[in-house]
């Protein structure tokens, strides 16, 4: 079959050769597999997020501009006692919530530039439109919330108010 040594070595070469290249060729299709879910993996994360932030825009559209989570005030004790004392930046649309127990309070919010929208969710207590301060007070008989609100859009000039929250216990 081989005429010489020499012609066994260079088969025996050839053939080794032949086959670590056939190795390195599966291995090389393997890591490129690997690679391939990699990417499609890292395509579906990118996709969900672009999903989820489409989402989260859309619920914006129907619920009005993120807000931070509600605050709960100080625990009550006698008259006079101070159960807010905050004083924030607060950007345009955004707003601040306070949990607010049954009692009766004397609220007074002052603001540095166009002012802010005052209202009760679960109280009826006085709601305002925009105004640079909002002294009034409210008879809470069951939990509430207070909310403060930086209105933006057209009628407001829009900058970052810093303001100023204090409710008393009477």
């Amino acid at each position: 079959m081989f005429k010489s040594s020499s012609s066994l070595v260079a088969w025996l070469i050839v053939s080794f050769f032949i086959a670590s290249c056939r190795k390195e060729d599966e291995a090389s299709k393997r890591e490129a597999e690997r690679l391939r879910k990699e990417v499609e993996a890292l395509k579906a994360d990118k996709d969900n997020d672009v999903r989820l932030r489409n989402e989260t825009i859309a619920a914006q559209e129907r619920t009005g501009p993120p807000s931070t989570p509600p605050r709960t005030s100080a625990p009550w004790g006698p008259a006079g006692q101070q159960v807010i004392n905050e004083f924030m930046p607060l950007k345009e649309d955004q707003q601040m919530i306070w949990k607010m127990r049954p009692g009766r309070f004397r609220v007074r919010i002052t603001t540095s530039n166009s002012g802010v929208k005052v209202r009760w969710v679960g109280a009826s207590c006085a709601a305002s439109k925009e105004v640079k301060v909002y002294d009034q007070t409210c008879e809470v008989t069951s939990e509430a919330q207070l909310v403060v609100e930086n209105p933006g859009g057209l009628t407001s000039t829009g900058p970052t108010e810093q303001v100023s929250v204090n409710a008393m216990t009477m």
